[in-house]
């Protein structure tokens, strides 16, 4: 099955259940430059731009971690990895490790950020923001 978000309206989808403590996997694509991204530990109420952590899903820092909505944090990028790994027009795996606030992603097998967030804990989202993204093969697993 595969997740097709078409970039408007600006909204996301979300996961029921709050996660904490986690490792969430999943393959991503895009046709054309752009971004999306994955939000975590969205906290209510849900707006267009949530207090949460996002993952971004733009073509120059795939991987980025940053707070949104109010949420706090500090994290560091590898800009370098971000440009050699991701495999454009083509399926990319990204690897989200979250340990008690703490959080790391991997594209491609590949350490691309990481750091602590004030948000520890919160529901999942996917979201659509101006450029049509796939994902495929999501999973969550609890730690």
């Amino acid at each position: 099955i595969v997740l097709a978000v078409a970039g408007k309206p600006l909204a996301y989808l979300h996961t029921e259940k709050k996660y904490k403590n986690y490792v969430l996997r999943y393959e991503w694509k895009t046709a054309k430059e752009g971004r999306s991204g994955v939000l975590l530990h969205i906290v209510e109420p849900h707006r267009t731009w949530p207090m949460c952590v996002q993952v971004q899903a733009q073509q120059d820092s795939h991987g980025r971690l940053f707070t949104m909505g109010g949420a706090d944090g500090h994290f560091i990028r590898d800009k370098a990895a971000q440009k050699t790994v991701v495999k454009w027009g083509e399926w990319n795996r990204t690897e989200v490790v979250s340990n008690h606030g703490k959080l790391s992603v991997k594209i491609n097998g590949t350490e691309v950020a990481s750091g602590e967030s004030t948000q520890k804990e919160g529901v999942i989202g996917i979201q659509s923001e101006g450029t049509e993204f796939f994902f495929r093969r999501m999973e969550i697993k609890s730690k």
